[in-house]
């Protein structure tokens, strides 16, 4: 009987893997559509649902419970992040006086507790869904998930960006 479900638990590995290298495809499109950038953030989403599933072991009557509370995370992490972010610009390096700099090292800190305390709540919600030990592994997943996405990327891109073959 392990023995069934080893081999079936590799298999479904391997097919999150497939699925995962055929989203990256995604990624080495032009991302000059907008519609593109909604596509990709949905494939990501749905890449991010199946290995939080499966690293988790999320019976369907937990995945009914955890995604909920993961989407409302999400969203007001997304809402944190933009106010943070404020109208600055990728890239740019503002000059500030010093009273403009001490401000903004207070509003860094004030978004760094923000973030931190939205954490928190995040991981006691989902504490009577998981139960500690796989509610402990949910940052660890995050990294994980963004390592391995971002590797797969990489591959691509040195793989000739989804135009064949590396000659």
């Amino acid at each position: 009987m392990t023995f069934k479900f080893t081999i079936m638990k590799n298999t479904i590995c391997l097919i999150l893997f497939a699925f995962a290298l055929n989203a990256t495809a995604v990624f080495a499109q032009s991302e000059t559509a907008p519609e593109n950038g909604q596509n990709r953030k949905e494939k990501v989403e749905t890449l991010k649902r199946s290995y939080y599933s499966e690293k988790l072991d999320l019976t369907p009557a937990e995945a009914e419970k955890f995604w909920p509370i993961y989407n409302e995370f999400s969203k007001k992490e997304d809402e944190l992040r933009k106010a943070a972010k404020g109208d600055k610009k990728k890239g740019e390096v503002p000059t500030f006086t010093d009273k403009e700099a001490l401000a903004e090292i207070d509003r860094n800190a004030q978004f760094k507790k923000s973030h931190v305390d939205l954490e928190a709540q995040y991981l006691k919600d989902c504490m009577p869904v998981l139960g500690p030990n796989r509610t402990m592994r949910l940052s660890k997943l995050d990294r994980e998930f963004q390592r391995e996405l971002v590797q797969h990327m990489k591959e691509r891109k040195e793989g000739g960006g989804g135009k064949g073959p590396k000659k």
